[in-house]
């Protein structure tokens, strides 16, 4: 399965480590969710030292179009449940191109569904970040014998610690995201 999907994602697992520091520097992950066009952009635009952010319009009409399906989908699982009222509230934000209301609705969310899911696994409830990101990631598997696996769990790994759980710092620009 691994090899198949390595087949299937190559663009995402030919991304060296160079392009993947530039990528996370710039807040940018190809998410399992965006098709696999846009990724292929989002990578080559980074590779060839463009503005990834110039595909920005594009992300957006790919997320717009897949949202509904997401909600569905969503919806079924169960670390989901709790938070679906706001998760459709930040999809009608996002519909409307009210990004921050959308991100400021979403953001506190995420860290609860894997919050949820870590007690749907048996972990301890009250943990450190570090502890919900590798729940998340590996739910019971090692996540290094997944290498090829399209989640990229490694490198959404450091996405999460680097990017989502960055700590506060007042000094950072205002177009760096975190969830604070």
């Amino acid at each position: 399965g691994g090899y198949y999907a390595y087949l299937l994602f190559q663009e995402k697992f030919k991304i060296s480590d160079s392009e993947w520091e530039s990528l996370l520097r710039n807040g940018w992950f190809p998410f399992i969710t965006l098709n696999n066009n846009l990724i292929g952009n989002i990578v080559n635009h980074n590779r060839e030292g463009w503005d990834v952010d110039d595909l920005l319009p594009k992300v957006q009409a790919d997320v717009s179009k897949r949202l509904p399906d997401g909600l569905k989908s969503w919806a079924k699982i169960k670390s989901f449940e709790p938070h679906m009222e706001f998760i459709s509230k930040a999809t009608e934000h996002y519909q409307k191109n009210d990004f921050i209301s959308c991100i400021s609705v979403l953001f506190p969310h995420i860290e609860g569904i894997m919050r949820g899911f870590q007690t749907i696994q048996g972990q301890p409830e009250k943990t450190k970040q570090k502890d919900l990101v590798s729940t998340v990631l590996s739910s019971g598997v090692n996540p290094k014998g997944h290498q090829f696996s399209p989640l990229l769990p490694l490198r959404f790994s450091q996405y999460l610690t680097e990017i989502y759980f960055a700590n506060f710092d007042p000094t950072r620009t205002e177009n760096d995201l975190s969830r604070n």
